[in-house]
Order: structure tokens, then C-alpha cells, then sequence
């Protein structure tokens, strides 16, 4: 009877192993990593934490199929593949000589460019040797998430901007980007894509602006802003916040 007991006992382990991988951490802060998306439910039992981790989920990228994948946790790698030579040229076709190019996980850049780029992260795609730098946020959603209903526009859930986990993304209309940005204080004070002023400067002005004076345009002259926009610091019609 113990026998039975044992091996279906090992069969349900061995079930559960291939099912998911195991990660633990312990109460000290030490943790095994592994490259895998953390869906986690934890269980505190004899001072370790077991998180139950779903594996990723690595799909083509559209358009660039065989060469780069994406990941549900918006991880980004190329594929390992042939590279042909032709002449000083490098071509993704046959030809007469060719080298072999590793799988590797490309590097994402913080965009610092354009103000519809900036703060996503990038990446640099190739086709023909031509690059062509992407946001990844679209990358994903892209192959993740049907867009049944054509929204142009990709929404963190979170706010943040470098969060691409599947979860955290979804389509939505221009619209219901900018409720859910000002729902979530994404555009208060410095925040907001059009601030001219910082923090700091708007303090100093409430300490500087004296009633009844011309202060109020000099204060405008020193900052670079219009009278208006001082007189609404002022009377708290902007940058309530602080």
C-alpha cells in the first residue's frame, strides 16, 4: 500500500515540475533568478517564499518573422539564423558564404527623442541591414492582444512607461489614454508633456509675487512665461498639487 502511496505521490511531483517552474526565495533576500514571467502566488512555509512561475511566452514579431520574437514580459531577442555574405554586403537570403548569428535578448533604449517616444522604451530591428527602432509596449500588444475594435493607441495600465508586461497593457482610444493619464496624476505639474516651469520655480514664485506691484510680470520676464500663466499660479488655478 506505502508503495503505491509513493509513487503516485512521485508522479503528481514529477506533473506539477513539468508544469511549472518552482522559485523560492528566502526570508534573508537570496533568490534563485530565472528568465521566466513572475505570475505569482506565494506561500510562506518554514521561512522560504514559493512563488509558482508561468514560464514566457515568446511569440514573432510581425513583420520580422524568423528573425526576432517578443515575450509576454516584454522582453525582446533575436533569433539564432544564417547570415549570408555578398561581397562587403550582408544579406538575410542564400548565397555563397554565410555565418551562424547566436540568439541573443536585444538591449531597449529609454527614448529621449521625439514627445510621442519619449520615456518607452525602444528597440532596433533589422530588415535588409536597415534598422528601424520600435517602441515595445506596440511590439507586444501587437502579438498578444487582438485589437478587435482598432484602437490606435496603447495604454500602461500602471502609468509606467517601461512596464510592458502583457498584463499590464492593453489597446484603447486616444481619448481613453489621456482620462486614464489624468486619473492617475500622469500629468501634474513637471509631469505634463507642455510643463515649462519645474517644482521648485513655482514655490518660488508664490514667494516671490507680491500684490498690488508689477510682480507679477516680472516675474514673468525672469521665468519665461506669460503674466497669465503667473496670476494662475497665484490663485491656485494651476499647480494645485503644491
Amino acid at each position: 500500500m506505502l508503495t503505491y502511496i509513493k509513487i503516485i505521490c512521485i508522479f503528481v511531483s514529477l506533473l506539477i515540475c513539468c508544469t511549472f517552474s518552482i522559485k523560492f526565495t528566502n526570508a534573508t533576500g537570496f533568490e534563485d533568478l530565472l528568465p521566466l514571467w513572475d505570475k505569482s502566488i506565494a506561500l510562506n512555509e518554514g521561512g522560504f517564499i514559493f512563488k509558482v512561475m508561468k514560464k514566457e511566452i515568446w511569440k514573432d514579431i510581425k513583420g520580422y518573422e524568423g528573425k526576432y520574437q517578443v515575450s509576454n514580459s516584454g522582453q525582446i531577442k533575436s533569433l539564432e539564423r544564417r547570415v549570408y555574405i555578398n561581397k562587403n554586403h550582408l544579406f538575410y537570403k542564400q548565397g555563397q558564404r554565410y555565418f551562424v548569428k547566436k540568439e541573443r535578448l536585444l538591449k531597449q533604449i529609454l527614448s529621449i527623442g521625439t514627445l510621442k517616444k519619449k520615456g518607452y522604451l525602444t528597440v532596433a530591428l533589422y530588415k535588409n541591414n536597415i534598422p528601424k527602432w520600435n517602441t515595445v509596449h506596440r511590439i507586444v500588444v501587437v502579438a498578444f492582444i487582438p485589437n478587435l475594435k482598432n484602437k490606435p493607441q496603447v495604454n500602461h495600465k500602471n502609468g509606467i512607461k517601461t512596464d510592458n508586461r502583457i498584463e499590464n497593457l492593453e489597446w484603447c482610444t486616444g481619448s481613453e489614454n489621456m482620462r486614464h493619464a489624468i486619473g492617475m496624476g500622469l500629468f501634474i505639474g513637471e509631469k505634463a508633456s507642455n510643463a515649462k516651469l519645474k517644482e521648485k520655480e513655482v514655490i518660488m514664485i508664490r514667494r516671490l509675487y507680491r500684490p498690488l506691484t508689477p510682480s507679477a510680470r516680472i516675474l514673468a520676464q525672469k521665468y519665461n512665461v506669460s503674466k497669465s500663466t503667473i496670476v494662475n499660479i497665484i490663485n491656485r488655478e494651476t499647480w494645485k498639487h503644491i
